[in-house]
Parts: C-alpha cells; sequence; structure tokens
C-alpha cells in the first residue's frame, strides 16, 4: 500500500520537473525519492517516469496524476 508520503513526493517529482530537484525541494536523498516512486510503480503496475536527464511523465503517469 502506497501512503502520502509517496503521493506527495511523486507530485513534487512532477512539479520540480526531476528526482533530483524533488530531492532538494522535499529535503530527501535523491535515493530516497526513487525509492518511494519505485513503490508507487509496484503498487499500480507500471512505470510513472520515463527517466533521463530529465524525468517525464509516461502515458499512464499522466493519467495517474
Amino acid at each position: 500500500m502506497i501512503d502520502i508520503k509517496e503521493l506527495v513526493t511523486f507530485k513534487t517529482v512532477v512539479e520540480q520537473q526531476g528526482f533530483s530537484a524533488a530531492a532538494d525541494f522535499l529535503g530527501y536523498s535523491q535515493p530516497n525519492i526513487t525509492k518511494h516512486i519505485k513503490k508507487i510503480e509496484e503498487y499500480v503496475g507500471f512505470e510513472l517516469f520515463v527517466r533521463g536527464w530529465f524525468s517525464s511523465l509516461t502515458k499512464q503517469g499522466e493519467l495517474f496524476l
């Protein structure tokens, strides 16, 4: 089950346009951000982001948002 902390992390990654920026904004480590996103992805059964230099939402990620 996912909790509000993971959902806030997801929303912040979208708003800050990246995992590192979200980590800085929330005061978390970047690996912690990744862990939160992976937990959501495992729960919903699909990837939320296309990972690269910049993180962008997948089609499923856009629908989840």
